[in-house]
């Protein structure tokens, strides 16, 4: 169990991490152009979203789709809640200053980047076959060729 949510929380830190990084460099760095801005916060989505990828592959080589599901998304909401509620004091601001509809559409943005990367990543492994399930399949068949023949 230990192992289970240890693997979630690391993999919302990291996700969650890409997200407070940027944040911190644009509030540091006093970026204050809306492209420096905008290029930071994409480069942290897309970073985020390779992250979630990696995980995907993870998680679908070693574990059941519904493990994988509920884990990768446990890790992407919280990772995305806490770039909306956390992220702003790393940027210098305050949460829901833009908005309640802001943080809403950011939270619906970071959580969707991530999602998409995370099956990416999935979908990658099992159209390989090699996610857990296609592996168990296939030592079942290797098994049953292994097998003595039977006779008509």
């Amino acid at each position: 169990m230990r192992e289970r949510w240890g693997a979630v929380g690391i993999a919302t830190a990291a996700m969650f991490g890409f997200n407070a990084v940027a944040r911190l460099i644009v509030w540091q760095a006093s970026l204050v152009q809306d492209e420096e801005q905008i290029l930071a916060g994409l480069l942290a989505s897309i970073a985020a979203a390779l992250l979630a990828a990696v995980a995907g592959v993870r998680w679908a080589y070693r574990y059941p789709m519904s493990r994988v599901v509920a884990d990768l998304g446990l890790a992407i909401i919280v990772a995305s809640l806490l770039a909306v509620v956390v992220g702003p004091y790393l940027g210098g601001s305050r949460p829901l200053v833009e908005g309640v509809g802001f943080a809403v559409r950011q939270f619906l943005f970071y959580g969707g980047v991530m999602a998409f990367g995370a099956m990416l990543g999935v979908l990658g492994t099992v159209t390989l076959g090699k996610d857990w399930k296609s592996r168990g399949w296939r030592l079942h068949e290797q098994r049953i060729r292994r097998g003595p023949r039977r006779v008509p």
